[in-house]
């Protein structure tokens, strides 16, 4: 009897290690199959990407030339020397902002221009400065200052107010040449239109005189110059 007792527990205890042991082999196969597709399936895409990679083609060499602009040179002499122009016109309700234009102020006395604001660009003149119209009041030892006259014809397609369309604008810059290094640089300009206007004749005109008529220039507006930055 007590051996059966023995066979009987014998018998428990191994059935009780089989279910415990059998459910963790089959969950261990499971992972293993799992993990193998895993890396079955990776090996794959580090394929394909190797493929792609040597399919594409190399990337362009970097670019030697500099996205910015190169900087103009210094002005020695005025002749055949090129300025970038924008103006401002203050009209009575209007103000207008020119886009930049490139003059070039050429030996023989004429200006040129490629700009659709001017129908004509007119000659330009340099002439000395006898007064202190610097910026300070004070003409500086440092440099001698001129004043750079120039004209040009608003086109009448141009986006010019209407007001000076067809009419000459005149351009009057302060420049300061600087008396060691030779270099030219602008101060300040003005921009003016010439009015004609009926003088009465004073004492004379209570006696059937008509008057005469006189030029007359008027302020509209102010405008900047630089030198203009080399072509390319």
């Amino acid at each position: 009897m007590f051996i059966l007792i023995i066979i009987l527990v014998a018998l428990a205890f191994v059935s009780s290690s089989a279910l415990v042991v059998f459910p963790r082999v089959r969950s261990s196969i499971r992972l293993s199959s799992s993990a193998d597709d895993y890396l079955e399936q990776a090996k794959k895409l580090r394929e394909e990407a190797a493929s792609l990679e040597s399919s594409r083609p190399p990337p362009p060499p970097p670019s030697s030339t500099s996205s910015s602009s190169p900087a103009a040179a210094p002005i020695i002499n005025l002749k055949d020397s090129a300025w970038t122009l924008q103006f401002t016109l203050n009209l009575p309700n209007t103000l207008y902002t020119s886009s930049s234009t490139e003059l070039t102020f050429l030996a023989d006395g004429y200006t040129t221009s490629d700009s659709s604001i001017f129908s004509k660009v007119w000659g330009w003149d340099l002439e000395d400065d006898d007064g202190t119209s610097t910026a300070e009041g004070i003409k500086p030892e440092s440099e001698d200052v001129s004043v750079l006259l120039f004209s040009a014809d608003a086109a009448k397609e141009s986006k010019i107010p209407s007001d000076l369309a067809n009419k000459r604008l005149y351009f009057t810059a302060e420049m300061a040449q600087s008396k060691t290094t030779k270099n030219w640089r602008f101060n300040k300009g003005t921009c003016t239109i010439k009015s004609d206007e009926v003088n009465g004749g004073g004492l004379f005109g209570l006696f059937g005189n008509t008057g005469k008529i006189l030029a007359q220039f008027k302020v509209v507006g102010r405008f900047t110059l630089t030198p203009a930055p080399p072509a390319q």
